[in-house]
């Protein structure tokens, strides 16, 4: 029997995105919960994965990105920024933990978003919401 893997999602999405943040002179907090003291902007990421290409050649995997950001302007823009390099990130190079820099993206495609989710019991938090599907290809 031959297992197929693929990259960790979570992690390839923490991979991709802070460099690629960090290039624009954004340095945040990117994990799977909020942060335990809650900073002036962070992304908390969620990945659901879907179904498989033919014979096992890609993984697709549904990637949502939630962006807080304690200031409206700056939330609503670095929110499409966020969108944009997530729907950029085909054929993009990205070093995972103890690898070597790989293009695990093959294709994205826009689910939703960037949608202001900001709660009325929060008014002091923008939130931004985003949904991109990338096909991810196996570990060789």
């Amino acid at each position: 029997m031959k297992t197929i893997l693929y990259p960790a999602p979570q992690q390839l999405f923490r991979a991709f995105m802070t460099p690629a943040l960090a290039e624009r002179g954004i340095v945040l907090p990117i994990g799977t919960r909020n942060p335990p003291k809650l900073p002036e902007y962070w992304i908390r990421h969620e990945s659901n994965g879907g179904p498989r290409g033919e014979g096992g050649a890609t993984w697709n995997v549904q990637m949502v990105s939630k962006y807080f950001d304690r200031d409206d302007d700056r939330g609503e823009n670095t929110a499409v920024l966020i969108h944009q390099l997530m729907m950029d990130a085909a054929g993009v190079e990205v070093t995972l933990p103890g690898g070597s820099p790989f293009p695990w993206i093959v294709r994205t495609r826009h689910v939703s978003g960037p949608v202001n989710l900001t709660d009325e019991d929060r008014p002091e938090l923008e939130c931004y919401q985003s949904a991109v599907e990338w096909s991810l290809c196996p570990i060789p």
